[in-house]
């Protein structure tokens, strides 16, 4: 594994493709559908996995395999993670991907209840860690 440093557009687009191709043609069972029913369309998709990438590339939090086909976003306790700035940046493009704060994102809430619980509020909990760490830090 190593740590990608940058990447071209192109790249970040194609790697976003990939991500949010196999999250969206993924042959969920009855009742299931993972991130699928969140998102408009594949291309959302596609947009929402690129503020994950981007975001681990300006974070220095995202690696990939000696050849680039494999990627992961990897945090952790130790300062190993996503600073805030990248996270406020991503926050946003996954508003824009979802379609805006307006009621396309309220709508979400009851679904993404229902499908995965506990996302939410991890995602809320990582959020909010993140900002008080920024907000509340001495250093």
């Amino acid at each position: 594994m190593k740590k990608v440093r940058s990447l071209s557009k192109e790249r970040i687009d194609e790697i976003s493709a990939l991500i949010g191709a196999s999250f969206w043609d993924y042959p969920y069972e009855p009742g299931e559908g993972g991130l699928k029913p969140f998102f408009p369309s594949k291309a959302a998709m596609t947009e929402y996995m690129k503020s994950f990438v981007i975001a681990g590339i300006e974070s220095g939090t995202i690696y990939s395999t000696d050849h680039g086909e494999g990627y992961i976003l990897i945090t952790d306790t130790n300062g190993n993670h996503t600073n805030f700035r990248s996270i406020v940046k991503m926050a946003r493009r996954m508003k824009n991907a979802l379609g805006g704060w307006g009621k396309r994102i309220l709508s979400i809430i009851p679904k993404l209840r229902e499908n995965c619980p506990m996302t939410s509020l991890i995602l809320y909990s990582r959020l909010c860690r993140a900002v008080s760490r920024k907000l509340f830090s001495t250093n």
